[in-house]
Protein backbone atom coordinates (compact mmCIF):
# COMPACT_ATOMS: atom_id res chain seq x y z
CA UNK A 1 0.00 0.00 0.00
CA UNK A 2 0.87 3.63 -0.36
CA UNK A 3 0.29 6.51 2.03
CA UNK A 4 -0.07 10.03 0.72
CA UNK A 5 -0.04 12.87 3.23
CA UNK A 6 -2.07 15.90 2.11
CA UNK A 7 -2.20 19.22 3.96
CA UNK A 8 -5.08 21.47 2.92
CA UNK A 9 -7.44 24.13 4.18
CA UNK A 10 -9.79 23.33 1.29
CA UNK A 11 -12.46 20.96 2.56
CA UNK A 12 -13.50 19.89 -0.96
CA UNK A 13 -9.99 18.48 -1.37
CA UNK A 14 -9.94 17.01 2.13
CA UNK A 15 -13.24 15.22 1.54
CA UNK A 16 -11.51 13.07 -1.10
CA UNK A 17 -9.15 11.58 1.52
CA UNK A 18 -9.82 8.29 3.31
CA UNK A 19 -8.93 9.74 6.70
CA UNK A 20 -8.67 13.27 8.11
CA UNK A 21 -6.90 14.93 11.01
CA UNK A 22 -8.35 18.25 12.11
CA UNK A 23 -5.81 20.47 13.85
CA UNK A 24 -6.24 23.63 15.89
CA UNK A 25 -3.31 25.60 17.30
CA UNK A 26 -0.94 22.68 16.74
CA UNK A 27 -3.17 20.10 18.42
CA UNK A 28 -5.06 17.26 16.76
CA UNK A 29 -8.72 17.78 17.68
CA UNK A 30 -10.24 15.08 15.46
CA UNK A 31 -9.03 11.98 13.65
CA UNK A 32 -11.54 10.01 11.56
CA UNK A 33 -13.04 9.50 8.12
CA UNK A 34 -14.89 12.38 6.43
CA UNK A 35 -18.16 10.43 6.74
CA UNK A 36 -17.65 9.73 10.45
CA UNK A 37 -16.67 13.35 11.17
CA UNK A 38 -19.79 14.64 9.44
CA UNK A 39 -21.96 12.12 11.31
CA UNK A 40 -20.35 12.89 14.68
CA UNK A 41 -21.01 16.61 14.25
CA UNK A 42 -24.49 16.25 12.79
CA UNK A 43 -23.76 18.01 9.52
CA UNK A 44 -23.34 17.04 5.88
CA UNK A 45 -20.86 19.87 5.27
CA UNK A 46 -17.21 19.09 6.08
CA UNK A 47 -16.37 22.76 6.60
CA UNK A 48 -19.15 23.02 9.19
CA UNK A 49 -17.97 19.76 10.78
CA UNK A 50 -14.51 21.29 11.21
CA UNK A 51 -15.96 24.44 12.77
CA UNK A 52 -18.08 22.42 15.19
CA UNK A 53 -15.10 20.29 16.21
CA UNK A 54 -12.83 23.25 16.89
CA UNK A 55 -15.55 25.09 18.78
CA UNK A 56 -16.08 22.09 21.03
CA UNK A 57 -12.31 21.84 21.58
CA UNK A 58 -11.98 25.45 22.79
CA UNK A 59 -11.49 25.82 26.53
CA UNK A 60 -14.64 26.88 28.38
CA UNK A 61 -13.04 30.15 29.51
CA UNK A 62 -12.32 31.10 25.89
CA UNK A 63 -15.91 30.37 24.85
CA UNK A 64 -17.26 32.42 27.77
CA UNK A 65 -14.90 35.33 27.11
CA UNK A 66 -16.09 35.50 23.50
CA UNK A 67 -19.61 36.27 24.75
CA UNK A 68 -18.49 39.33 26.72
CA UNK A 69 -18.85 42.63 24.82
CA UNK A 70 -15.69 44.14 26.31
CA UNK A 71 -13.46 41.27 25.14
CA UNK A 72 -11.91 41.68 21.70
CA UNK A 73 -10.77 38.65 19.77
Amino acid sequence: GTTLLVSSHVMDEASQCDKLLFMREGRIVADDTPTALRAATGTEDLEEAFLRVIRSAEPEATRHAATLPEVAR
